[in-house]
């Protein structure tokens, strides 16, 4: 399944290749490229995850600065980076959000699978961008509506409030001032 948005906030868009296997493990690959802060911005990502959307694997990179931040995760809240050494800042991590992209909004909301008027907090791993710092952060999602073929969410990290509408697979519609999905 590919799907596309455009940015809001900045001029940019961003590519989403996502992919299903038959255990149920799902791998996003995502292309976001924009102006920000007076510069151009090419961020690459692929995130793996298991069949109930705990992220395993996820790889960052912003190919014309040469970085990258790689990081694993045994989908229990116990992050490692590629040569095995513990992330213990990470601890109790399940999620992880990037910066620039809506799509790791869908990874708890299919997760949680919260009822109407249901928040819970989460601790994410985010990886900021374009610097690809990584820290843990508190956020809340809170489920205020669902229909048969879509929901809208609240999500919330500090002094930070948006809504989303989502389809029925969790994919962003609309995030509130930051991205609108371009096509069906």
């Amino acid at each position: 399944m590919q799907i596309a948005w455009r940015s809001l906030k900045w001029e940019g868009m961003e590519h989403l290749w996502l992919r299903g296997g038959a255990d149920g493990a799902r791998e996003a690959d995502g292309v976001v490229v924009a102006h920000l802060h007076g510069a151009p911005l090419r961020l690459h990502y692929r995130v793996r995850c298991d069949g109930g959307y705990r992220v395993r694997e996820v790889v960052v990179e912003l190919p014309a600065e040469a970085k990258r931040v790689e990081l694993r995760s045994d989908g229990e809240g116990r992050w490692t980076n590629p040569a095995g050494h513990a992330l213990p800042a990470l601890d109790g991590c399940i999620d992880v959000d990037i910066a620039m992209t809506p799509f790791t909004n869908t990874l708890p909301i299919e997760r949680l699978r919260l009822s109407p008027g249901e928040s819970r907090d989460l601790s994410v791993a985010w990886i900021d961008a374009p610097s690809l710092e990584v820290k843990p952060v508190r956020q809340r999602y809170t489920l205020l509506q669902r229909n048969d073929d879509s929901a809208k969410w609240r999500y919330q990290s500090g002094d930070f409030s948006a809504d989303l509408d989502v389809d029925a697979r969790g994919l962003v519609l609309s995030y509130a001032g930051f991205w609108q999905r371009v096509g069906p």
